[in-house]
């Protein structure tokens, strides 16, 4: 008799995690409490970090950036260049633009990690991703669309590792890209989210794949040879945007809805595992 009911204990507790996880889903679909490929289509998943629009002390029309020199207001295009118009007087260069020591104009690309509540760890894979390129952080939310975040200003919300999970920030790759190139793509972007379909991951492998591979990637002197450059990168944005090898490709008429495959796997698991509670020794 012991035995029996230490089996349905066991398998009482089986089905309630099996439950919570399939909740967790329900709620993240319906919510967008999570933006991040399902591990059916993607290895990990992400979640979006804080609700609504981020404050910004220069506003978030895109137009300025804090300089924390002389603490005013000043062009976004001129961040992360040689105008030199926010330079750290001891090094004489501006902070938190992670240019490259070898090649001037060349800038680190970065992508962040950031927490999804108590689940936002490497051992869970549940996670919001953004991009950081040229003192800026462009990011991909339900509640706020695409945003683009001054690194300088006091009030950014990953200032000095604030919400970010233990993956932190990585340098993934490099980009001669400019401020106006980077936002060309990001005005580009659709903002209808959606966790399975066009989340936060999604946003940052498509920017990620444009400023590293599209033709802006080439020094401005290159670049300046070039007789309708704004044409090219248009064109080049339409097609990352249609490639299904790196956005998800509407596919819905044709797949089986996620939830409904989570809930196919947990019911297998459960009935798999009910016969070894029960008949088991």
């Amino acid at each position: 008799v012991l035995v029996f009911f230490y089996r349905i204990a066991v398998l009482y507790k089986i089905i309630l995690m099996a439950f919570k996880i399939f909740l967790y889903f329900l709620l993240a679909s319906y919510f967008g409490i999570a933006c991040g490929h399902s591990s059916i289509a993607r290895s990990s998943s992400s979640g979006s970090s804080g609700t609504g629009t981020a404050p910004q002390t220069c506003g978030t029309d895109n137009n300025k950036f804090y300089c924390p020199v002389d603490e005013l207001c000043k062009p976004r295009s001129q961040r992360c260049t040689h105008a030199n118009v926010c330079n750290n007087p001891q090094t004489n260069k501006e902070d938190g633009c992670y240019e490259s020591t070898t090649y001037p104009g060349l800038y680190e690309v970065r992508l962040g990690h950031a927490k999804l509540g108590l689940l936002g760890s490497k051992q869970y894979a549940l996670e919001h991703q953004f991009i950081v390129y040229r003192g800026f952080t462009y990011e991909f939310g339900k509640s706020y669309g695409v945003q683009i975040l001054d690194t300088a200003d006091p009030q950014y919300k990953y200032h000095n590792g604030m919400n970010l999970n233990s993956n932190g920030i990585e340098t993934v790759d490099y980009s001669y890209c400019t401020w106006d190139d980077a936002t060309k793509f990001a005005n580009k972007w659709n903002d209808e989210y959606s966790l399975w379909s066009n989340n936060c991951q999604h946003f940052t492998d498509a920017l990620k794949e444009y400023l590293t591979t599209s033709s802006c990637n080439e020094p401005q002197s290159n670049r300046v040879k070039r007789e309708d450059g704004t044409a090219d990168l248009d064109q080049e944005i339409n097609n990352i945007l249609q490639n299904c090898s790196i956005v998800c490709c509407d596919n819905e008429g044709n797949a089986v809805s996620p939830i409904m495959m989570i809930s196919i796997i947990l019911f297998s698991i459960t009935v798999a595992v009910i016969p070894t509670v029960f008949f088991q020794g």
